[in-house]
């Protein structure tokens, strides 16, 4: 995480202002916008290399047998 001070001020007490001029109505906006700062400053590495390859290789290695089971058996599920 490279979450600068100054800037984390700067959010919060802005967050702040609008909220109460604004009679609360900016609460979600200004709940939003401070975890967005926060989320954006955070990285995450592995030992292993870059993220997206592990998980490129763990859909590789999955199958169809499950999917082809619940056709057989005629359940529908869904998400």
């Amino acid at each position: 995480s490279d979450v600068r001070t100054g800037r984390y001020i700067w959010v919060t007490i802005s967050n702040l202002i609008a909220t109460l001029l604004s009679v609360g109505l900016l609460s979600p906006w200004a709940k939003v916008r401070a975890k967005k700062m926060v989320l954006s400053s955070i990285t995450v590495t592995s030992a292993q290399g870059v993220i997206g390859t592990h998980e490129a290789l763990a859909n590789q290695d999955q199958s169809a047998t499950g999917e082809a089971a619940v056709d057989a058996m005629d359940f529908d599920i869904g998400i």
